[in-house]
């Protein structure tokens, strides 16, 4: 726990995060969000946290349980937590706890500036007018994807792209869609749920490459197809594929779908020609690749969001590095 589980919370906490989520399942035996191993022990005594906890929506169970065992917010009602007047009047759950969960959320409010008008409410109506994206916000995107995008092959220095490079392919409807209507939830670059984030921002590796080449070396051709037949005369062809999950439901298979096809449409189309394969991997955990003797380089982006076109483009031309790295 200590040395896997908790140093990302710690970090969190490092960055000024006040609130954490319990989550549905449970841990030893006992529903996350009752658990005072969890919220009492580790959170709050071992990792130091002041902030206050709330319960994932419907995952309290419990009227005392989770009032004994550290939850101080019960989502979306009060089905259980409500209970408290009841439960402190028949003494079984004393006044202090009671004050001490209000002193967790009002600690959080506190430090988040909500009382000093950091956070202005617009009575207008909704805030999806006002743009919470800045040019900052866009650099912090882009540097994570490269730091947690993971080298997995890199075969006759297919990477970083060779200036000698005069044709390229992106190859795989993903490298120029960032949206497939299949999908319930959630978008090609980011999985879906109730962290999902709608934008109109999302610039796709298509994209990125072009603008690249456009303004670094504009004698480079960039082509797209959805199939391999694209890749006819090029000198690398650049693979986007991409697995979805999103809440609700489990992925069927840990594949990425269309990579096999795709791989094998290519080194079809290239009869044999000196054509490097490179293939941009996007998926929301564990893939298999059977695909990855016949590509020359790989790279696994996991769910790379909206910055993925810049940063997949710095990561093919050696203008960033990888964060992680299997060969």
């Amino acid at each position: 726990q200590h040395e896997i589980y908790m140093p990302v919370f710690q970090a969190a906490f490092e960055a000024g995060a006040g609130a954490v989520m319990c989550a549905y399942n449970k841990v030893n035996g006992e529903h996350a969000c009752e658990n005072s191993h969890l919220l009492k022990k580790l959170l709050r005594k071992d990792l130091g946290f002041k902030g206050y906890v709330v319960s994932d929506w419907g995952a309290t169970h419990h009227s005392e349980n989770a009032a004994l065992g550290g939850l101080d917010v019960e989502m979306p009602e009060g089905k259980h937590l409500g209970k408290l007047p009841q439960l402190i009047e028949n003494g079984t759950v004393d006044q202090s706890i009671l004050d001490l969960k209000a002193t967790h959320v009002l600690t959080s409010m506190y430090f988040a500036g909500h009382f000093e008008g950091r956070f202005p409410i617009d009575t207008r109506g909704p805030l999806l007018h006002i743009p919470a994206t800045s040019d900052e916000h866009d650099a912090i995107a882009r540097d994570t994807l490269i730091d947690g995008a993971i080298l997995l092959k890199n075969k006759r220095s297919a990477l970083p792209l060779s200036a000698a490079v005069r044709k390229v392919a992106l190859i795989g409807k993903y490298c120029n869609h960032t949206n497939d209507k299949r999908f319930l939830q959630g978008s090609v670059y980011s999985g879906g749920g109730s962290g999902f984030v709608m934008t109109t921002r999302t610039i796709n590796p298509l994209q990125g490459v072009m603008a690249h080449f456009k303004k670094r070396a504009p004698a480079v051709e960039v082509v797209y197809g959805h199939h391999g037949a694209a890749a006819e005369g090029a000198d690398v062809a650049v693979i986007c594929v991409a697995a979805h999950a999103e809440e609700g439901w489990d992925r069927a298979n840990l594949t990425l779908p269309e990579a096999e096809h795709l791989v094998r449409g290519v080194r079809e189309t290239s009869g044999g020609a000196d054509i490097k394969v490179v293939v941009l991997a996007a998926a929301p955990g564990v893939i298999t690749t059977e695909w990855i003797d016949n590509v020359d380089a790989a790279l696994l982006l996991f769910e790379p969001g909206e910055q993925v076109g810049p940063a997949v483009t710095m990561l093919l031309t050696g203008e960033a590095s990888p964060g992680g790295r299997l060969h």
